[in-house]
């Protein structure tokens, strides 16, 4: 089934959330061509109003957590998505840190939505 079948995406906002850690512009192309209106945001305060949000990332696990921490943004997005159930995308690393923890370059704990570890390859 298309997806112009299963729903509109033109009235559909996407909020990509960049801290830093990817390749924002890619993620926002790909979005804009499927019709959906895109924002990209570093703050909390945008992604409570986006129909979707999309988690990119490129780099390494900690880092990643470390900026999602000094922007503070993990308990507002534990929020967003675990308590209202918004939809959201991991894109690569950012489905990475969705997990408990990686041992990638020390031990870091990542959001805890998926149970489990990300192993060092």
């Amino acid at each position: 089934m298309a997806i112009e079948e299963t729903t509109s995406l033109s009235t559909k906002s996407v909020a990509i959330l960049n801290y830093d850690v990817g390749n924002i512009r890619s993620v926002a192309n790909a979005f804009e061509y499927l019709g959906c209106n895109v924002d990209v945001v570093d703050d909390a305060q945008p992604l409570r109003a986006a129909h979707g949000i999309v988690l990119p990332g490129v780099g390494a696990f900690g880092t990643a957590m470390d900026s999602l921490h000094s922007r503070n943004l993990v308990e507002p997005l534990n929020e967003i998505v675990i308590e209202n159930k918004r939809p959201i995308l991991g894109i690569c690393l950012g489905m990475q840190i969705m997990s408990q923890s990686s041992d990638e370059n020390g031990r870091h704990s990542g959001l805890g939505w998926i149970l489990g570890e990300v192993k060092e390859l």
